[in-house]
């Protein structure tokens, strides 16, 4: 059974959901980011900046260069970081990464620590420092997922808010059986059914969910396993949730193929489908959002029809 760190996990969902997070914890500032630039995530030059963390491989941090609107080279930096336990030298930390970042980059710094630890005194948000008169004061903003109103949580849209509230689950993991920690893990799966995620974001929160609060008996993980997607013939929870989309992909599919001239009695095959929204102008991942089918058949049928087109 592979498992993650707590740390991987929240690098991986960071990275992932990146514009979601940003529109959970930056809205005020939405308006001045452009959407339409991609992301790059500058993770082989943290370690240049705190080649520390190589050494301990326990920091769940980010440094990522975001584009603004207001110019060909307007961009600034964000600089998160989860932090998964007390810790009383992270707000040093915090402060380092933020001045080795200023003086390599000389750029427009942003902080933010979400904090996922179940301490309520912990709660780091200004480095100071003075020495003969010269202060140093450096603050940053922080989230503490203890704080969250759970029902806030499940409620929003946002799709990295139901990793927040995974973290707000898997608080006090120590203390909960497995048996509670597959109750909240199903619990948290089955909000998928009540979002309009897209099949890509489904798969990136099922990960950090089962993995998030690991099980003491590796059978719960096989267990939750089969209760998202199982191999016997029952609909599971992740095929519940990929139906709607599959049927109405299925639905669309048919009336387009009718249109086409295909006779009542004809089979209307999977592929017939897929090469009609290929023909039609439908993107490869267009059509594998829609009909929830494998990203490489999709892509072998659009490069068969794209040779036959060739020739």
């Amino acid at each position: 059974m592979v498992e993650f760190t707590r740390d991987q996990l929240w690098k991986a969902i960071l990275e992932d959901l990146f514009d979601d997070f940003l529109r959970w914890f930056y809205e005020p500032y939405l308006h001045l980011i452009d959407f339409e630039k991609p992301f790059e995530f500058l993770d082989k030059e943290l370690l240049k900046i705190y080649p520390e963390s190589a050494e301990q491989q326990r920091f769940a941090d980010k440094l990522v260069k975001v584009w603004l609107k207001s110019g060909e080279d307007s961009w600034f930096l964000l600089h998160v970081e989860a932090q998964n336990y007390p810790d009383p030298d992270f707000a040093e930390r915090m402060y380092i990464y933020q001045y080795r970042i200023r003086d390599l980059r000389r750029r427009d710094i942003t902080a933010l620590a979400i904090l996922a630890d179940d301490s309520p005194r912990f709660r780091p948000n200004t480095y100071q420092h003075s020495f003969m008169g010269t202060t140093v004061s450096y603050q940053f903003r922080i989230c503490k997922i203890r704080d969250f109103k759970i029902q806030e949580l499940e409620a929003s849209d946002n799709p990295f808010a139901l990793a927040l509230a995974t973290a707000w689950y898997g608080l006090k993991q120590n203390s909960r059986t497995d048996e509670q920690k597959y109750v909240f893990k199903i619990q948290l799966v089955k909000m998928l059914l009540k979002r309009n995620f897209n099949r890509q974001r489904i798969h990136k929160l099922l990960a950090f969910i089962k993995y998030y609060s690991k099980f003491e008996r590796s059978e719960f993980y096989h267990q939750l396993e089969e209760e998202i997607h199982p191999k016997r013939k029952k609909m599971g929870i992740l095929e519940l949730v990929e139906g709607k989309i599959k049927e109405e992909g299925l639905k669309q599919g048919l009336e387009e193929g009718l249109k086409q001239g295909l006779k009542q009695g004809e089979e209307l095959t999977l592929r017939r489908i897929i090469e009609h929204l290929l023909r039609n102008g439908s993107s490869v991942q267009q059509v594998v959002d829609m009909l929830a089918v494998p990203e490489d058949l999709v892509q072998k049928i659009h490069d068969e029809l794209s040779d036959n087109q060739a020739n």
